[in-house]
């Protein structure tokens, strides 16, 4: 889930009626939700490593959502652009998006390590350091929707919050989400079959780990994410015909003479 807040997943998450999404546990944390549909903080600067499994390079989200304009942003003395803002006429609220592409594969700072952040807001300036989460190191296992779907991983320390998510969808193309907020030691969780005994999943599926460190300051959210995501999906995988000829390419299995 490729899963830093813009304003379209989130547009369509509130319009995914047809979708079933169950949360359990509380860790403190608004979801992204809510801290753009009903503010509760004067704002929320959320930085996320987001690594997938097919990538060898972590890609760098930003956030703002502020009551006040966003004037200036930097992540350890990388000067932030400011761009891609939306205003939320209801809640009254700017939302700043920042897609870090620029840094080309490069992270302002590594995992597990501190981050010093200025944010300079409209009357208002936060300053301040955070930590990073740790980097999730895993290879999750392929779904059978007979069985209890399992997940290990490592986290080399224990951030202050963690969740983990799978999505899958069934025969008629409706997605399921299911989110469970975890413990800072945890580092294994099991879905229960159970969620998806009503309905037959397809193969494609997705799963997202998230480790979580914030701090509330100047009436205001710093929130850290280090997250993983791994997507398996029916339409790039290989079949028997496919496999059989690419190991055939290699001499392997080779035609009977």
């Amino acid at each position: 889930m490729k899963r830093m807040v813009t304003l379209f997943l989130l547009v369509l998450m509130a319009l995914s009626i047809v979708s079933c999404d169950k949360r359990e546990g509380d860790d403190g944390l608004p979801t992204f939700m809510e801290a753009y549909l009903d503010p509760e903080e004067d704002f929320y600067l959320v930085l996320e490593y987001a690594k997938e499994a097919d990538r060898d390079d972590s890609d760098v989200y930003c956030t703002v959502i502020t009551q006040r304009r966003l004037e200036g942003l930097s992540i350890n003395s990388h000067t932030i652009p400011v761009g891609n803002m939306n205003y939320n006429n209801i809640a009254h609220c700017y939302y700043y998006n920042m897609d870090m592409y620029y840094l080309s594969g490069a992270l302002p700072s590594d995992y597990n390590e501190e981050i010093v952040y200025q944010l300079n807001l409209e009357g208002k300036t936060v300053s301040g350091s955070l930590t990073m989460p740790a980097e999730y190191i895993l290879n999750a296992p392929t779904f059978d929707p007979t069985q209890n779907y399992g997940l290990v991983w490592n986290l080399s320390d224990d951030p202050k919050a963690q969740g983990a998510t799978l999505q899958l969808k069934d025969t008629n193309g409706y997605y399921y989400h299911y989110s469970f907020d975890l413990k800072p030691t945890d580092r294994a969780y099991s879905f229960s079959k159970n969620l998806w005994s009503e309905y037959q999943p397809q193969e494609d599926f997705e799963i997202s780990l998230e480790a979580h460190n914030y701090q509330k300051t100047k009436g205001g959210i710093v929130w850290f994410i280090s997250s993983y995501t791994e997507e398996h999906s029916s339409w790039n995988k290989k079949t028997a015909h496919q496999q059989r000829v690419e190991k055939l390419l290699r001499g392997e299995n080779p035609l009977p003479r």
